[in-house]
């Protein structure tokens, strides 16, 4: 089991709202633990995701961050990618969980130079950085 999946457990609480970047983060649906109730955001604007589709149920019009298919849950939501950030930073997010390429092998985030301003990056972490 891979370091990422060990520490699940700690962040992934009942009933908390959860936004999952791209890459590694989109598999925690598939990880995250049994018995607790957990709703997982998609940065481009979905609450409420579901497991990846089967083959014969894809949508694909319904896709996560990272452009896999997904389903939705009972009382899912779809919305814009400026409302997902919205509820990021309105304190609407109790985790968010970000994709490795945004994270230096020192740890800290690659979209701020030295002098600790944005530099011009792709992506969500600016966004979180101001939650």
């Amino acid at each position: 089991m891979g370091k990422w999946r060990r520490g699940l457990p700690r962040g992934l609480q009942n009933r908390v709202y959860v936004n999952l970047g791209i890459g590694l983060p989109t598999q925690v649906a598939r990880h995250a633990p049994a018995g607790i109730e957990v709703w997982l955001q998609s940065e481009n604007g979905m609450l409420a995701i579901g497991p990846f589709p089967t083959a014969d149920a894809i949508d694909a019009v319904l896709i996560n961050a990272g452009k896999q298919t997904v389903t939705t849950l009972s009382g899912s939501s779809i919305f814009g990618s400026h409302d997902s950030l919205a509820r990021m930073r309105g304190g609407k997010i109790n985790l968010s969980i970000l994709g490795a390429m945004r994270v230096s092998a020192a740890g800290d985030d690659p979209g701020q130079d030295e002098s600790r301003t944005w530099a011009a990056r792709w992506g969500w972490s600016p966004a979180c950085h101001a939650c």
